[in-house]
């Protein structure tokens, strides 16, 4: 489902009169800490349809995946819209 997210927000960036190679001139802050959170989200919800997540631990690496992310945000709060 996020996969879909990224797609639409492409697709409307470039609705809206965007360039793709504009993304190149982007300078994202703690970007090593996206690509974690990206990757540990995904690889948690397949563990979590798998049903190989222990149900004690569940929230705490959700929750984990999200402060990565928040994080990161924040951090990239200032760049241009």
């Amino acid at each position: 489902m996020p996969a879909l997210g990224v797609l639409l927000g492409f697709v409307l960036g470039l609705a809206a009169g965007g360039r793709l190679d504009n993304l190149l001139d982007v300078r994202v802050r703690l970007w090593p800490m996206l690509l974690i959170a990206a990757a540990a989200r995904f690889g948690l919800d397949s563990a979590l349809a798998a049903g190989g997540v222990p149900s004690e631990v569940r929230m705490w690496l959700v929750l984990v995946t999200y402060v990565l992310l928040t994080a990161t945000l924040l951090a990239n709060r200032t760049l241009p819209e």
